[in-house]
C-alpha cells in the first residue's frame, strides 16, 4: 500500500520535477493530456511520477460502484490530494478487474480484459488541453516550492 504523507508526497513530486529531462517532459504533456481535465495538473504530475503509464485512474468507490470493478490483489494505490485537503488513493485501470464477466471479450469476472477490448474505453477523459508551457510552470513553481498540492 502506498503510504505517502502530504509532506512525502509533495517532496517526492518536487524531487522528480528537480530532476526531469526534456524527454520526460514530453512523456508527461502526453500522460496530462490523457489523464484528463478532472484532476489538477498537479495532481496529474503526482501520479506520473508514481505510475508513469497511468492513463485512466479513479478511487475505490467509483470503480466499485459505476463501473463493477475492484483492484486486483496486487494493487499499488496512486495518492493524490482530494478537493477537500487530504490525500486520498486512485487506481488506474490497469490495476482493476471485472465483478462480473466482460461481455465485449471471453474475460471472465475477476479476471483483466484482453488489451483490445472495447470494454476499456469505459470512462476514459476526452483529452485535456495540455502543453509544455504550463507543464514546464508547474515544475518550475514545484522547485521554487510555490506550487500548491491539488
Amino acid at each position: 500500500m502506498n503510504r505517502h504523507t502530504l509532506a512525502s508526497l509533495t517532496k517526492h513530486v518536487t524531487n522528480v520535477a528537480a530532476r526531469i529531462t526534456p524527454g520526460e517532459i514530453e512523456e508527461f504533456t502526453e500522460a496530462a493530456r490523457a489523464l484528463g481535465e478532472e484532476l489538477s495538473l498537479w495532481n496529474r504530475f503526482a501520479i506520473w511520477t508514481q505510475r508513469p503509464s497511468a492513463r485512466h485512474v479513479a478511487d475505490l468507490e467509483t470503480w466499485r460502484h459505476e463501473h463493477l470493478c475492484e483492484p486486483a490483489p496486487d494493487a499499488v494505490p496512486l495518492a493524490v490530494v482530494s478537493p477537500d485537503g487530504p490525500l486520498m488513493h486512485v487506481y488506474d485501470r490497469a490495476d482493476v478487474r471485472s465483478l462480473t464477466a466482460c461481455q465485449a471479450c471471453p474475460a471472465e469476472a475477476g479476471e483483466e480484459c484482453e488489451p483490445t477490448c472495447p470494454a476499456l474505453s469505459f470512462g476514459v477523459q476526452d483529452p485535456a488541453e495540455v502543453d509544455e508551457d504550463e507543464v514546464m510552470t508547474l515544475v518550475l513553481a514545484l522547485l521554487r516550492g510555490t506550487a500548491q498540492p491539488g
